[in-house]
């Protein structure tokens, strides 16, 4: 596929309504059950997702139902217009039905589909700007096929279409890798923390199955015996700052939100002045500590890496776990423990309805079970559980890389900065 960047810019201006048929869905009556039930997807705005394809939908109506809804062939673009303006999105079946809250577009023969969902897609703040400013924005389908943009020929539509098709390909293939690879860690932590590695007998405790030579322990004994290090002033944060208080560079201040994928998000944190740090009187996190956040989003964990500064400032909505005796316990297999199904379970339980009243104060925390495997079992189970966290790492950077690379495909193929020629064999 080869690619050639010029800076002329022959496009046509053109209005929704040259691409084709355009028009807006209906709702068959919910009062008749006869309606609903069958094998038809009833699409509203909701089923239009980040997925190019409108593979499922929360309604489905029968043959009685499609006889009285607006109907559409695939390959239809739909675009809510009412609510959340600009959602968009393609059919993939032959026949399907849409509500009121869209508009349809089935192209002609001089456009391509997949192009000028792209085009949408990329146009959305536009079509945004054109709707009504009422209680709920609604772009009408007057004001909706009236609007007119800079389309190339069908033969560049294709180009750049196939080029974004498959960038997003490889987006859609990464994120089901992900999910994999989640699984397979979930499957993994599952049958580690009830069989270990060793094959030995199992007992039950009222954590459930795991092995015999396993110690099962509370928190609290774990920090008044020999484990954990209690620090004086507690080892959660210090009071919020204030937003005034935020600076660009300084020491990093961690929320919940910055515990992300078993790692702390240093790069993307609010930072504080050294000396307003200095003055704090807790919430002072080093290196290998284990952070758990135990308000509102209960049950983040993740483990301090390498940092560039003397430490970090926790808000009072995380905990930091810090091993002293790694010879008994390993800070990441204490990480994964607090990952694991087990203890995310009893979280919830303690902590209540998962709202933002939702908090485990430092008493509840004390009594959560800590498992305890001989030393040599933790290294194995944090090592295999280690290597898939790698590979989701990896993979979630690879993600990322992919989704940049198409925002700015799409800005510069979409505004002529950049364009595409393909070969009519490769279309």
């Amino acid at each position: 596929m080869a690619m050639e960047t010029v800076t002329i810019k022959n496009w046509k201006k053109h209005k929704i309504k040259d691409f084709g048929a355009v028009s807006t869905g209906t709702t068959p009556s919910t009062k008749n059950p006869d309606y609903y039930g069958g094998p038809y997807k009833l699409i509203s705005p909701s089923d239009l997702t980040d997925s190019k394809y409108i593979f499922t939908a929360h309604k489905f109506i029968t043959q009685q139902g499609l006889m009285v809804a607006r109907t559409l062939p695939k390959n239809a673009v739909l675009v809510g217009c009412i609510g959340n303006v600009g959602k968009i999105g393609i059919t993939t079946d032959e026949i399907s039905a849409f509500n009121q809250q869209i508009n349809a577009i089935v192209c002609n023969a001089n456009y391509n589909a997949d192009f000028v969902y792209y085009l949408l897609r990329y146009q959305r703040p536009l079509l945004e700007s054109k709707a009504a400013k009422v209680t709920l924005p609604i772009l009408n389908k007057n004001n909706f096929e009236n609007i007119e943009f800079e389309v190339p020929n069908l033969l560049e539509q294709k180009s750049i279409a196939r080029v974004l098709t498959v960038v997003q390909e490889a987006i859609a293939g990464q994120e089901e890798l992900i999910a994999k690879l989640k699984e397979l860690k979930r499957g993994m932590m599952q049958y580690l923390f009830t069989h270990g590695t060793k094959s030995e007998k199992t007992k039950i405790t009222e954590l459930g199955e795991m092995p015999e030579s396993w110690k099962l322990m509370t928190v609290r004994e774990a920090i008044e015996k020999y484990i954990i290090e209690k620090p004086i002033d507690g080892n959660h944060g210090n009071i919020h700052p204030k937003s005034s208080d935020f600076v660009s560079d300084g020491i990093p201040f961690i929320m919940a939100s910055d515990l992300i994928g078993n790692h702390v998000d240093i790069k993307n944190c609010h930072f504080i002045r050294k000396s307003q740090a200095d003055n704090l009187q807790k919430g002072f996190s080093i290196t290998g500590d284990v952070l758990l956040s135990h308000k509102a989003t209960i049950g983040r964990t993740a483990l301090v890496g390498k940092l560039d500064t003397e430490y970090i400032m926790i808000t009072p909505q995380v905990t930091y776990y810090r091993v002293k005796n790694r010879d008994l316990l390993q800070n990441y297999f204490l990480r994964h423990f607090f990952d694991s199904s087990y203890f995310q379970k009893i979280l919830k339980r303690i902590a209540g309805d998962g709202s933002t009243r939702a908090y485990i104060g430092i008493l509840k925390q004390q009594i959560l079970p800590i498992i305890l495997p001989p030393l040599d079992e933790q290294k194995r189970i944090t090592n295999a559980l280690d290597t898939v966290d790698n590979k989701i790492e990896f993979s979630q950077v690879k993600l990322l890389n992919y989704q940049n690379l198409f925002k700015t495909l799409l800005h510069e193929l979409m505004s002529g900065e950049r364009r595409v020629k393909l070969s009519n064999n490769n279309l």
